[in-house]
């Protein structure tokens, strides 16, 4: 019998080829699933900090001229004065007006009260907690506001110091 004619791959060769072949896709495969979850936790960021964001501006406003009466000890609720001049005649009168700012941990809402009634809520479903602390002693609160909020493979954390009107 001559062999030496006959044109074709050996099983050899077929094995060689196919453990190539295995290695490339398999590290195929773990780059698309890398470049899945970075594209999901870039979806996560987008959907939460848009509400930070807005969170924090009506925080800010809402403190610049306020006076903090009260930070919960467990740090999901602050209660502060708003106070409001008006001008009446020829002088400024001061109104103070009772305000709240707090966290509902069972509804994931940020709830903002005036005169204990509901005045504005932030569904912020995306976020797991939301923290108000006070930094420092001064005349002037510093108010921190720390937020954080879990994706499927990431976590955000966003601190932002806010001043206040003063004590």
């Amino acid at each position: 019998m001559n062999f030496k004619n006959n044109k074709g791959y050996t099983l050899i060769g077929l094995i060689i080829g196919m453990a190539i072949f295995s290695i490339i896709a398999s590290g195929m495969l773990e780059l698309f699933i890398a470049s899945n979850r970075i594209y999901q936790n870039t979806i996560h960021q987008a959907e939460v900090i848009p509400i930070i964001n807005t969170t924090l501006s009506l925080i800010s406003e809402e403190l610049k001229f306020s006076t903090i009466t009260n930070l919960s000890g467990n740090k999901k609720k602050i209660d502060y004065t708003y106070n409001v001049y008006e001008n009446i005649g020829a002088q400024m009168k001061l109104t103070e007006e009772p305000r709240c700012i707090y966290f509902d941990d069972s509804t994931k809402k940020i709830v903002f009260t005036r005169n204990a009634v509901v005045a504005n809520i932030i569904n912020s479903q995306n976020i797991q907690n939301v923290s108000f602390e006070q930094v420092g002693t001064t005349k002037n609160y510093i108010v921190r506001i720390l937020f954080n909020s879990s994706g499927k493979d990431d976590d955000i954390t966003i601190t932002s110091n806010i001043m206040t009107g003063g004590i």
